[in-house]
């Protein structure tokens, strides 16, 4: 299984270097060679905590963190002004022995003193999740002036808008609409200053097409594979975009804008409050209602196993229906066999929406015989009436671990356990 060993990162958008890049030739810096040497150590330890199962034990059960010991070394770069190993003490001063509040304000010092540094704007997010949120809220206001760099504007504005949230939700919203329209259209917007829908719509086709595409760039930039398919992440990796943006395609979504409310169902999280779940229950319904183009249809469509899961068969299933009526005939034997394998998936507690399921599949047989989903919904009849439990299991060969041959009926009638893994 392809394991992550995830962990607080910083602005995609902006390098997370304090100076130059290195020469060809030239001899690795203090910073690389600290930086490699850590990265090597962690995934040892990584490596250990997954053979011996300590992930499932208590912290306190489990061998320290490698920044305890590595901290001091860290220390010193920070001290002297290497951006990135405030950004890796930022990252890790859950796991530094020392006094909670004052490394903070230390840290938040050198982030302050550092001015307009390329690696500043790296520092915003993780600032916002350190505390400190007064003396944080007034930095952030003045980073906004426009003498600022364009990165530390934008920036600044999210994170204020996660910090204002809770207490001002109206501020929060016209804070990320501000770093929208600064990030996307170079446009600098008053404070609650009044838009068109035509604008949001606009906005929000840019914002999402941006999102998508600095999240594509995303892991090869935080995660490097480490031994047995493992990734790791990087020291002082970029933070996840959606980390980001994901509250201001929110906002764009709450105000109507179709391309971001189908963004926020196709990445709603899996396990959902029953609020959240209701507000994305209301984007689909109204994407349903409306006229929604070709291109929104089939990726909704595609979302269909996803949003049966999230938002329930009972209330997608219907919808779904509507959907795949609005629909071009050519795009009907996608939409059908997604709808179709969704509702097999639910038969395991659900004999009747089985039945319907496979019944969709048939019909894309039926009717579609020469397609290409057609030849997909053989396999999924296959495996929604053989696959099932109560069925015996298909009889194949393979080999043992010594290369011998032999059949899973070889072993009818005793108990077997059969494991299927890989990595993905």
């Amino acid at each position: 299984m392809l394991a992550l060993f995830l962990s607080l990162c910083a602005f995609p958008q902006t390098p997370s270097s304090s100076s130059a890049p290195s020469a060809p030739h030239q001899a690795p810096s203090a910073w690389d060679a600290l930086a490699a040497e850590y990265e090597h150590v962690f995934e040892a330890w990584g490596t250990e905590l997954s053979r011996s199962g300590g992930w499932e034990k208590p912290e306190s059960e489990r061998p320290p963190h490698p920044a305890l010991s590595f901290w001091p070394r860290f220390e010193v770069l920070s001290e002297q002004g290497e951006g990135r190993a405030v950004l890796w003490q930022l990252d890790n001063a859950g796991s530094a022995n020392q006094d909670g509040e004052s490394l903070r304000r230390r840290l938040f010092e050198r982030v302050r003193k550092a001015g307009d540094a390329e690696w500043v704007a790296s520092a915003l997010p993780r600032l916002g999740t350190q505390g400190l949120e007064s003396e944080v809220g007034a930095y952030l206001a003045g980073l906004q002036a426009e003498s600022m760099p364009k990165a530390l504007r934008v920036t600044a504005r999210l994170v204020e808008a996660n910090l204002a949230q809770e207490k001002e939700p109206a501020r929060a919203a016209d804070l990320r609409l501000r770093a929208a329209f600064l990030q996307y259209r170079e446009l600098e917007l008053g404070p609650g200053e009044a838009l068109a829908p035509e604008d949001l719509d606009e906005l929000s086709e840019d914002l999402v097409t941006g999102l998508e595409k600095e999240q594509s760039r995303h892991f090869g930039l935080a995660y490097y594979e480490g031994s047995g398919g493992t990734y790791y992440p990087r020291t002082a990796a970029p933070v996840d975009p959606e980390q980001l943006w994901k509250p201001v395609v929110g906002t764009l979504a709450e105000k109507g804008c179709a391309r971001a409310r189908l963004w926020a169902l196709a990445n709603a999280d899996w396990q959902l409050a029953e609020a959240e779940k209701e507000r994305l229950r209301g984007y689909l319904d109204a994407l349903c209602q409306g006229s929604p183009s070709a291109e929104t249809l089939a990726a909704l469509g595609a979302e269909t196993d996803s949003l049966v899961y999230k938002l329930g068969l009972d209330f997608v299933e219907p919808r779904a229906r509507v959907l795949i009526e609005k629909s071009a005939e050519a795009a009907r034997p996608g939409m059908l066999s997604g709808l179709g394998s969704s509702l097999c998936e639910a038969g395991a507690n659900d004999p009747a929406a089985r039945e319907r399921g496979l019944a969709l599949l048939r019909e894309v047989q039926t009717r579609w015989p020469n397609s290409s989903e057609a030849k997909n919904v053989a396999g999924l009849l296959f495996r929604f009436t053989n696959l099932v439990v109560g069925k015996t299991a298909p009889d194949f060969e393979t080999v043992d671990v010594d290369g011998n041959a032999f059949k899973l009926s070889d072993y009818k009638g005793k108990v077997t356990v059969v494991d299927f893994w890989g990595f993905w």
